[in-house]
């Protein structure tokens, strides 16, 4: 109802303006004009004219008085941040911009070898505990310089909170891929950018690095144990092929074990899968043919295991995979897909999902 009514109050001030516009124009005109000299009725248009036009023009200048008064307010009171959280603590931001203003703030921080910069970017809360410090050293032992250089976008954030009578609570997080000098490496971010009654808990709650390598680490370990690393929040885990052997296989990152076993064609493996599907891929007629899995996962929230193989390679020398589902430890079979490191494909099954009846 508010609404509607200065919505109504705002278009009668535009009619006005517009009106007292035009009776100001005529005026002027007139009075300029030698045939009405000594004349009273251009006066008279440009009186009506300011009349009519005097209420919108003031509320104009109130407009933009008030907002150059804020801007230059704005930009005083952020000469006195020093860092990304004193913004949100006094101003209004979105999810997203929060999200980048904040990234960019610590890679900047992490590249300048810049640890109380870095620091103050996480909550107050997270700053006073014991071990913080020791995080802090052991993430910029590991950090990878660079990543402030690489123009970085965050990607989609996710977020929630509550509002309730002016005590809102905001919070969001993302997780995305970089590429930095040809090494694939996962970032995580979580933060706090609004809150009303315990402004000490805004800031970053969580940030972590993890190169290939680390990432497919820490894959493995979380696929057994969901709760693996979970009040960790400040992590950087790079580890070097020769401490780790991965593979990144749909855009996920696994452990990789090579193994001896001849590769099989996308059609030879096709052939084989779909004759033994039903007996699973741990009987002879199969496991002698195409081995031990390259790379196998169990994630804690499925019911079904993974599995993947690596196939012959095609004339473009691309690795390709095959990505085998089944509903038990090496057991029947549910479906199989090829996929390249960055994706899988389900137009063309390698084994096509049947339904049991």
């Amino acid at each position: 109802m508010i609404m509607v009514l200065l919505a109504i109050v705002l278009l009668i001030l535009g009619i006005l303006f517009v009106a007292g516009l035009i009776f100001l124009i005529i005026g002027i005109v007139k009075k300029k004009n030698p045939k009405n000299a000594g004349k009273k009725h251009p006066i008279v248009f440009i009186v009506i004219g300011s009349l009519l036009s005097l209420p919108a023009t003031v509320i104009i200048i109130i407009v933009l008085g008030t907002s150059l008064f804020t801007n230059v307010k704005t930009a005083i009171k952020r000469t006195q941040y020093e860092c990304v959280p004193d913004k949100w603590r006094n101003e209004r931001v979105h999810d997203h911009e929060a999200a980048q203003e904040v990234l960019d703030a610590l890679l900047k921080a992490a590249d300048d070898s810049d640890k109380e910069a870095f620091a103050l970017n996480f909550t107050p809360e997270i700053q006073e505990r014991s071990d913080f410090d020791d995080a802090l050293d052991r993430f910029f032992e590991s950090y990878p310089e660079g990543f402030s250089g690489c123009d970085i976008e965050v990607g989609p954030v996710g977020g929630g909170g509550s509002y309730h009578y002016g005590h809102n609570i905001l919070n969001a997080g993302t997780r995305f891929n970089v590429v930095m000098n040809d090494e694939w490496y996962t970032i995580e971010l979580g933060f706090c950018y609004e809150n009303t009654d315990n402004p000490e808990r805004v800031g970053v709650t969580k940030f972590t690095i993890r190169n290939l390598g680390g990432a497919a680490y820490f894959n493995k370990k979380h696929s057994r144990d969901s709760h693996y690393l979970e009040d960790e929040y400040l992590i950087c885990s790079i580890m070097s092929d020769q401490e780790i052997s991965a593979r990144l296989i749909n855009g996920i990152p696994f452990l990789w074990t090579d193994t001896p076993e001849s590769k099989l064609t996308e059609d030879e493996m096709r052939e084989l899968l779909t004759q033994y599907r039903d007996k699973g891929i741990e009987i002879p007629e199969v496991r002698n043919v195409i081995g031990e899995p390259n790379a196998s996962i169990k994630w804690s929230n499925s019911t079904g295991y993974d599995y993947y193989y690596e196939l012959a390679k095609e004339e473009d020398g691309v690795p390709r995979y095959v990505h085998i589902s089944t509903s038990t430890a090496n057991g029947r079979i549910i479906d199989a897909y090829l996929c390249d490191s960055e994706k899988q494909y389900y137009d063309e099954p390698i084994v096509k999902y049947i339904k049991l009846q």
